[in-house]
């Protein structure tokens, strides 16, 4: 039954913290906020604090011994997207370890490693132990990962715990979605203590129980006190650099453990410790402090939903804390249902923030806002919201908002003849993905000949279709792309004083392709030739790129090559 909640509950949680944790590298913002108390009847107060107060000692089971195995161990680096990472080890004891990482649990690359432990004992913790080490200390993960055992020795009913990484303060880890394994929001030392038909498997229960009612009582104590709420930070959504991103990282972290201090860690103690003890066969439960505690973090959730929902930059604190409270809701036996509104209305938030993040994108060319939009929309969807607007409707919203006006003014310097050709047409998205690409066609044009040995002799060409496109668009880093399959006409025709044609040949094509070679790329799959310019992104500027490339051929050849992009937003 226990497990079969989790699984029911978690799969759309965990799917939104992933997404949730690729948005929250953001930046600062200056935006202050008031604080005091939220409107309506939830009692509590906000607070611009966020160091968490030294003091709560909660009870653990003692400490363990063990040596490390340092020549039985594994390590991988955890992906930031793509298929999870999975370290497996068999200890000398014959229990068999599997860790799963989920991708995106981490924001930065991490390489982690399981190492066995040998000659694991306690003189506090009764019966047969056994664990691993995790590394690097410390680390907490996004979406939690899973440690699972397997093996024959076991030979029963298993308990997990956790302990820092000198065997300090064992205390009791979160069970699972399947037997025999336990969830891990971060790295210490796990172990295992098994054999359900040992008297002492009987002793660590009884330890269990006695644990969990003094947690019970100090949760009550806890009830009493005034309810306090951190004000979230101002985070931009959209993305930003590697320094500024840790910084805000730093703030998020800072705020979330704000957020959960002082009921989290407690209720998540309580969680641990009752939900192992039902899986070994024990029925006590302290519905009312659970509940009481969980209530809280609800209530806090909801207040900042209340106070702060519709402010876009506050939504990446706000979805965390939500997201996380949910996420603890569902190991609270049916909390899940308490928690269930909140991420309706924060679904519902993520909606009408498609819309302020639509007015920076249309309105001050903000073009950092594209995945933002995105991720708003995938995040609304996960949460149920996606009623209200569809992936279609959005990607025509975007081809609309991501319109361009291109002009294209090429000038080439062939010994005394001067060629001008010229072209302009509107280019858009077509695509909802992370890569976004810009395409466009239209006509180009030779507009001026000059001869300058010979002035009598002119020239004109027939116009020639350009193809271009807009690829690495990254307005984080302030750079893309522009390629041209390329930009000269079939031939031209040359005129003698009298107007006589005395020449039809492609000058222009030949000399064009040998000014701009060093820009040439060619595409396996079309086997095709084209031409790539890496260009300027003004972010916050009408002119998204206004960029002239320059080249010689060291012979008397010249080519100028001028890229301007305008932002003309249809809607």
């Amino acid at each position: 039954m226990f497990y079969g909640r989790i699984k029911r509950f978690l799969k759309i949680l965990l799917s939104a913290m992933l997404v949730l944790s690729m948005i929250s590298g953001c930046s600062a913002s200056k935006t202050t906020t008031p604080t005091g108390k939220t409107p309506g009847s939830l009692n509590v107060e906000f607070t611009e604090e966020t160091t968490v107060p030294s003091g709560l000692k909660l009870p653990d089971l003692g400490a363990a011994s063990f040596t490390v195995d340092t020549g039985n161990k594994v390590s991988g680096a955890v992906p930031l997207a793509g298929d999870a990472l999975t370290l497996e080890l068999t200890d000398n004891a014959g229990l068999h370890w599997t860790l799963k990482v989920p991708a995106g649990a981490v924001k930065w690359p991490e390489t982690i490693t399981m190492t066995a432990l040998t000659d694991v004992r306690s003189s506090d913790i009764p019966g047969k132990l056994a664990g691993v080490m995790l590394e690097p200390d410390g680390l907490r993960f996004d979406a939690p990962a899973q440690l699972t055992v397997s093996g024959s020795a076991p030979g029963g009913s298993a308990i997990f715990l956790s302990g820092n990484a000198n065997g300090s303060s064992v205390t009791f880890a979160m069970p699972g979605d399947k037997p025999n394994s336990t969830l891990v929001t971060h790295f210490s030392t796990l172990l295992l203590n098994w054999g359900d038909e040992d008297p002492d498997f009987e002793a660590i229960r009884e330890r269990g129980v006695e644990m969990y009612k003094t947690l019970a009582q100090m949760a009550k104590e806890m009830l009493k006190e005034k309810i306090k709420v951190p004000v979230p930070p101002s985070l931009s959504p959209h993305c930003v650099g590697q320094a500024e991103k840790e910084a805000n990282s730093k703030k998020l972290a800072e705020f979330e453990n704000a957020f959960n201090n002082p009921e989290m860690p407690l209720l998540e103690y309580m969680l641990s410790i009752r939900t192992q003890l039902q899986l070994s066969g024990s029925s006590y439960i302290d519905s009312a402090a659970e509940n009481g505690l969980m209530q809280r973090m609800v209530s806090k959730a909801d207040a900042l939903i209340s106070k702060y929902g519709d402010d876009a930059e506050k939504l990446t604190a706000i979805a965390s804390a939500v997201m996380k409270t949910a996420y603890n809701a569902s190991f609270e036996g049916g909390a899940e249902n308490d928690a269930a509104p909140l991420l309706t209305k924060l679904g519902e938030l993520y909606v009408k923030a498609i819309d302020k993040f639509f007015l920076k994108l249309t309105k001050e060319h903000d073009y950092r806002y594209v995945e933002a939009i995105v991720d708003a929309l995938r995040v609304a969807h996960l949460l149920g919201a996606g009623e209200h607007i569809s992936y279609e409707e959005l990607a025509e919203r975007l081809e609309k908002a991501l319109h361009f006006d291109v002009k294209i003014t090429c000038t080439c310097q062939i010994v005394a003849q001067k060629y001008i050709m010229e072209a302009s047409f509107p280019i858009e998205s077509n695509t909802l993905g992370q890569q976004l690409e810009l395409k466009g066609s239209g006509t180009g044009s030779l507009i001026y000949y000059l001869d300058s040995g010979d002035e009598r002799i002119t020239a004109d060409a027939p116009d020639f279709t350009v193809q271009l496109s807009v690829t690495d668009f990254m307005p984080c880093e302030g750079t893309a792309a522009i390629t041209l399959d390329g930009f000269t006409p079939e031939y031209e025709t040359y005129y003698n004083e009298k107007g006589i044609p005395m020449l039809k040949f492609p000058v222009l094509r030949g000399n064009w392709s040998n000014l701009f070679y060093d820009y040439r790329r060619f595409d396996p799959v079309s086997e095709s030739g084209f031409y790539k310019f890496p260009v300027a992104l003004n972010v916050g500027k009408a002119y998204a790129v206004e960029e002239t490339i320059q080249v010689s051929d060291g012979e008397g050849g010249t080519g100028n090559l001028e890229f301007r992009l305008e932002h003309t937003p249809q809607e």
